[in-house]
């Protein structure tokens, strides 16, 4: 499945100039322009984390980093929408073989999920009735089926001993309600509103818990999630901050006029900008991505990766995000009044990456997390190692 991504490499460019060409749309709309959707879904791009079998790239996260972080440069939320897929995709190694089949055998489909438990899945024989109300569901307008999660209760409304308290829904979006609410600046293109369930019926083999077992054992059921995640999140601010200063570069180009006065590109600490972002983003795609290969290196061995290892990952996931908030912010601020405009690539760059920051996987606990185990402690989210 190499191709998928390599095609995101060898026709970037229409890639990109139909992402650009859509941008009016996907701004004023919400959401992904329906021709942007449409190549994305060709390209294999929302199900990268999948079996082969179901059109995934198998070759690895970097192949899966590298595709978001080329989305990302021209369209922060055509990165967000493919990387929101991709998770709800890496939880089918929790489903037996038959619901993967049914939720991922049509590669037409798209999916949208929550690992917020805002709904409440109340254990019924065969498996659970769903209520509930959850936000900022990325994709939800685009998605088929929904991965949601809930707090589990029993019909007299306690807690279900016997199971994991939290549990994911798979859900057809037949049984979905969208509620608009997501008026916003920054990646305003991804459509993430609230959503809506009641008395839906869910059985039993659609749901899952991050505590089961994987049920794929190869590479791609191996892999972690959640901090492969977060080096994804990552990896769109990565995008964004690379699309932003080639923009800047472009502009000191383009900014030259005929008085004799100096022009953009002749003033000492705009000359500065592209040497010093470019080093600092090129560093932190490096350590980011030597990190993740050594946990797809333990996936490929079947060996377990240790706390450490992980660590690295969380560590090189949020400092690779802050570090390209920072030049993005630079970015904005050197190019001047040019930037201001919703005509201007770094405007909108700058707009989104404190969105994508703001994402759960990004925030500074986690280098915490990762910063305790580096001195010799236990990490204490129960997330930290699925």
């Amino acid at each position: 499945m190499a191709s998928v991504v390599n095609s995101v490499e060898t026709e970037s460019q229409s890639l990109a100039d139909l992402i650009w060409s859509n941008r009016a749309d996907t701004e004023s709309s919400r959401r992904l322009a329906q021709p942007v959707v449409q190549r994305m879904v060709q390209e294999g791009l929302c199900r990268l984390p999948l079996e082969s079998c179901y059109g995934g790239e198998t070759e690895g996260p970097l192949r899966w980093l590298e595709a978001y972080e080329d989305l990302s440069k021209v369209e922060a939320s055509a990165a967000w929408v493919a990387w929101n897929n991709g998770l709800a995709c890496s939880f089918g190694r929790f489903v037996e073989r038959s619901v993967r089949e049914e939720v991922y055998t049509d590669r037409s489909l798209l999916f949208a999920n929550s690992s917020r438990p805002e709904g409440i899945a109340t254990s019924v024989d065969g498996g659970y009735l769903v209520n509930g109300r959850w936000t900022l569901v990325s994709g939800c307008e685009l998605a088929d089926w929904f991965a949601l999660r809930c707090f589990v209760k029993d019909e007299a409304g306690n807690p279900v001993k016997s199971m994991p308290p939290l549990r994911f829904m798979y859900v057809h979006k037949s049984n979905v309600q969208i509620i608009d609410t997501w008026n916003v600046g920054g990646l305003r293109g991804t459509g993430s509103h609230d959503i809506e369930l009641k008395n839906v019926s869910v059985p039993h083999e659609r749901s899952f818990a991050f505590e089961d077992a994987s049920l794929i054992d190869e590479p791609i059921g191996r892999i972690p999630i959640c901090c492969i995640n977060s080096a994804g999140c990552a990896s769109i601010a990565l995008g964004a901050a690379q699309g932003a200063l080639d923009s800047f570069i472009q502009l000191g180009h383009d900014k030259v006029n005929d008085n004799p006065g100096p022009n953009f590109r002749d003033h000492q600490h705009v000359q500065a900008l592209p040497a010093k972002a470019g080093f600092m983003l090129g560093s932190a795609r490096a350590e980011l991505h030597r990190s993740v290969a050594v946990l797809w290196d333990r996936a490929c061995s079947g060996d377990e990766a240790t706390n450490l290892e992980y660590a690295a990952v969380w560590a090189a996931s949020i400092n690779t995000a802050t570090a390209a908030r920072s030049v993005l912010s630079e970015i904005y601020a050197t190019a001047g009044t040019a930037a201001m405009y919703t005509s201007s690539p770094i405007e909108r760059a700058h707009r989104d990456i404190f969105s994508v920051l703001q994402h759960g996987m990004l925030q500074p606990h986690w280098l915490s997390q990762a910063g305790s185990v580096m001195l010799g402690l236990a990490p204490t989210s129960p997330v930290f190692r699925i």
